[in-house]
């Protein structure tokens, strides 16, 4: 479920999605069985028309910008330092998840998002290492702001592809706008800076995954439906967690 969220995170057609945006690494493989045997219930789409429309616009951005840059960078910076610098990247979202597990009333989750976060901070030299998963095995505990409204109720409504922040639903929308205020690049100053920061924070991470986001795209019969189904069952599972 987590490569799910990575792998629509870093795809343009889902670029940005607040939903998607704090999943972790774990084994290809897990994501592969899903891909292999996706079977989801048929989604009321009403916005189809619309949602399309953006979802080629957001593609193409995709297609003949972002991963070109990525895939450029991915031939400049080695891989190890890629990987360092999107560790440092999550390490520093650590509001959204922490917040949002007390809001979930998870103290578990809670207390192992507090002792990552001082962990990698110091031992982990600001983030850019995880001794956290690889010493102590604490593995984190995703959660935003879209996932607690889910955890109380919430539908997650009709699917929409926001223009440059992509895969999403009515109820994850509404969701980034409190994950946006937790989340400190955020207020970098001034705002084209805060931006820039967190457009690097996407490439970075593009830059690992493009490979893996191509063959899922090149073996999709509808990348838009295969996309939007993935996104909604794994938006369910993650909240039935």
């Amino acid at each position: 479920m987590r490569r799910t969220l990575k792998l629509l995170t870093i795809s343009f057609s889902s670029f940005l999605s607040l939903a998607v945006s704090h999943a972790q690494d774990s084994d290809f493989d897990e994501f592969e069985s899903e891909f292999e045997e996706q079977n989801v219930e048929e989604i009321s789409d009403p916005l189809i028309k619309c949602n399309r429309f953006f979802y080629r616009a957001n593609d193409s951005l995709y297609e003949w910008v972002l991963r070109p840059v990525a895939k450029g960078y991915g031939k400049v910076v080695p891989e190890g330092g890629r990987t360092s610098i999107n560790k440092f990247f999550k390490n520093i979202a650590f509001p959204i998840r922490f917040v949002n597990n007390i809001l979930q009333l998870k103290p578990k989750g809670t207390g192992v998002e507090f002792s990552r976060f001082a962990v990698n901070s110091t031992v982990g030299i600001l983030g850019f290492f995880d001794p956290a998963k690889s010493c102590m095995d604490l593995e984190p505990y995703d959660e935003d702001f879209g996932q607690t409204l889910g955890h109380y109720g919430v539908g997650g409504g009709a699917p929409i592809i926001l223009p440059f922040f992509g895969q999403s639903n009515v109820r994850d929308a509404i969701g980034q706008i409190p994950d946006y205020f937790l989340n400190p690049l955020s207020y970098i100053t001034p705002v084209y800076a805060s931006t820039a920061v967190k457009i690097y924070d996407k490439e970075n991470l593009l830059s690992l995954h493009y490979q893996e986001l191509d063959s899922l795209r090149e073996e999709a019969l509808d990348p838009y439906v295969f996309f939007r189904d993935v996104y909604q069952k794994t938006r369910k599972n993650k909240i039935e967690e």
